[in-house]
């Protein structure tokens, strides 16, 4: 699981057209950090039955008007708990440096 997450960080920076990209024959399109952790196949189906969401936060299981607003004020609910803990760790482990450069991007 570790390294389906790093995948998807990886990914997340070196961005391609298709998830097929980064499998490629091609030495242009290929991202050998990708393709040499697992196979193409492999990680489709991790990504296809892997899901943070708990069915007791659900809204899907709430009425129509809860479900609602829960969508609007939290759009990343099923993924909220890890996200936090995710970006703890960032901000606690990322220590910015004395010069620093900013993209205006």
């Amino acid at each position: 699981m570790k390294a389906f997450f790093g995948m998807l960080i990886i990914m997340g920076v070196s961005k391609r057209h298709s998830l097929d990209e980064y499998w490629s024959n091609s030495k242009y399109l290929r991202c050998d950090g990708i393709a040499s952790v697992m196979t193409r196949n492999r990680f489709q189906i991790i990504l296809r039955y892997f899901h943070l969401a708990d069915p007791a936060d659900d809204p899907r299981v709430q009425d129509p008007e809860t479900r609602r607003t829960l969508r609007q004020e939290q759009p990343l609910y099923n993924i909220q708990k890890w996200l936090n803990v995710i970006t703890d760790k960032c901000q606690t482990n990322f220590i910015v440096g004395r010069e620093i450069c900013l993209d205006e991007e």
